[in-house]
């Protein structure tokens, strides 16, 4: 059995490319060829497909590569797809692209190959992981074409790699970057938190003692001031340090809940009370509409109502703030209103994000974290925020949270 290609010319000037496939026949004294059979087929347009498909790929500034479907074989490669994976063209052409990939990855892939092809798919694109030719990992943006004829069976795969490894490496260090900040982040809190704790404590001890002194020899009312600004001091700067060790612990996705049922109106009424102990000129317009069991983190949405009245408060250019909560649908719905500063357009989706706000820090004291940490509690609970405003006219912040995390 014999295949061959070559050129005929059978008119001047007019090259033809032909694929012949037959049988030999030998005699049997001579032990010499005595006779052919076969088929002659006209293959130039696939030749001259497949030079355009070679210059394309040589002039192509990613690495390219022409995929055997049955087999995954590469048929060919351009240059810079062999110095992606530092083989030689000659090297990869005897290699599959399963070749390319660690075991396990291997295995998987080959069943993905298979989806593909019979599933009708046009081709694929994204992220993948091969070794080197030195055993080393390379990262590369992989985009595949399948071509198909008129029946959807596969002609050709096409592939494309665009080596992505270093960028990879610069994301890896970010987040190792990230994960040490984050762990500065949480000891310093810790740390922080020790000496406010026992100055706390000091401050509460000088209060009790002040009540026992004579007033005759010391200006009780002059020292209760100051003491009592000195607790404020502290309850300010350890509320501070909590948020910025929550802030810490979500990022690394270690922040921990307990989901138990609770009287949402209860926890309301109670952060109301102790917002306006520690802000007695604030107003607040309280409407209740019902009693809510709900099942929620209790701490956690005490965090979210407190951090929302004091948005509110900051922004609120000291007006009264509406605050409702009521039930609809097995759902909780909680607005906090203000009639202050307003929020741009452009600012109502980053106000959500660590360390943003709407104004800047020299209009308003603060990290930046109180909402970010309000949407991940909300989040986690499975409810939604939302926020509505316009410059000059206020914001309201509609919070709604299923009263079950699982409905029955």
């Amino acid at each position: 059995i014999y295949e061959c290609e070559y050129r005929i010319y059978p008119h001047a000037r007019t090259e033809r490319w032909v694929l012949s496939r037959g049988r030999c026949t030998f005699d049997p004294v001579t032990k010499k060829v005595s006779k052919l059979a076969g088929v002659v087929s006209d293959i130039t347009e696939r030749k001259r497909h497949s030079e355009r498909l070679q210059a394309v790929f040589d002039l192509s500034g990613s690495g390219a590569s022409q995929i055997d479907p049955q087999t995954g074989r590469y048929v060919r490669v351009n240059e810079r797809f062999a110095q992606v994976f530092g083989y030689t063209c000659a090297e990869l052409s005897n290699m599959t692209l399963f070749d390319l990939l660690e075991e396990r990855a291997s295995s998987a892939w080959s069943e993905r190959h298979v989806d593909l092809l019979s599933s009708g798919a046009s081709g694929w694109r994204e992220e993948r992981c091969y070794k080197s030719s030195k055993g080393q990992p390379v990262w590369v943006i992989c985009s595949g074409f399948i071509q198909r004829d008129s029946t959807g069976q596969v002609i050709e795969i096409l592939n494309t790699v665009f080596d992505i490894s270093d960028l990879k490496q610069t994301q890896f260090e970010l987040e190792r970057a990230i994960d040490t900040r984050d762990q500065f982040l949480s000891l310093a809190s810790h740390e922080l938190k020790t000496p406010l704790t026992s100055l706390k404590l000091q401050v509460e001890l000088r209060q009790r003692e002040l009540r026992r002194l004579d007033s005759n020899f010391v200006d009780v009312n002059v020292v209760q001031k100051s003491l009592s600004q000195q607790m404020k001091s502290v309850q300010k700067l350890t509320g501070l340090i909590d948020r910025v060790l929550d802030a810490s612990m979500m990022s690394r996705g270690k922040l921990d809940y307990k989901f138990e049922t609770h009287n949402l109106s209860e926890c309301l009424r109670d952060t109301v009370d102790m917002f306006l102990a520690q802000s007695s000129k604030q107003e607040i317009r309280l409407k209740i509409e019902n009693e809510i069991p709900a099942e929620i983190d209790l701490i956690r949405i005490h965090q979210v109502f407190s951090n929302l009245l004091s948005n509110a408060s900051k922004y609120g250019a000291g007006q009264p703030i509406d605050v409702t909560l009521s039930s609809r649908d097995d759902c909780a719905i909680l607005t906090v209103a203000d009639t202050g500063i307003g929020i741009q357009p452009k600012d109502l989706e980053r106000i959500f994000k660590k360390f943003e706000r709407a104004v800047s820090k020299n209009e308003v004291a603060g990290l930046g974290l109180g909402l970010f940490l309000v949407k991940e509690v909300v989040d986690a609970h499975l409810g939604s925020i939302e926020v509505r405003s316009a410059p000059g006219q206020g914001s309201s912040f509609i919070v709604t949270l299923p009263l079950r995390r699982q409905p029955e």
